[in-house]
């Protein structure tokens, strides 16, 4: 960001600001779909069983109800939250 900030003249928080909003234009354009199959793991921006069932409530039961597979750390409040939002979850292998 500091090299862009010297070629165009302009300070870190005005790259900063130009970079935020190029990465809003670019999810707003971006079609939101759910993937059939996925992984997940506790790596993520905002970590916790809380943020993979936020994840998943963003779409429809219909959505959800079309994943085929989710590969996932075996940690007891991921499986819970898929169980509890991905309908079959329990009973697909």
């Amino acid at each position: 960001m500091e090299a862009v900030g010297r070629l165009c003249g302009i300070s870190w928080g005005q790259g900063g600001h130009t970079l935020e909003r190029a990465v809003e234009r670019g999810r707003a354009r971006k079609p939101r779909r759910l993937p059939i199959r996925l992984g997940v793991d506790e790596k993520s921006l905002t970590r916790g069983p809380a943020s993979l069932e936020a994840y998943w409530r963003q779409f429809s039961q219909e959505e959800r109800a079309q994943v085929e597979a989710v590969a996932m750390d075996l940690w007891d409040p991921y499986i819970a939250a898929t169980k509890a939002c991905v309908p079959q979850a329990e009973s697909r292998p």
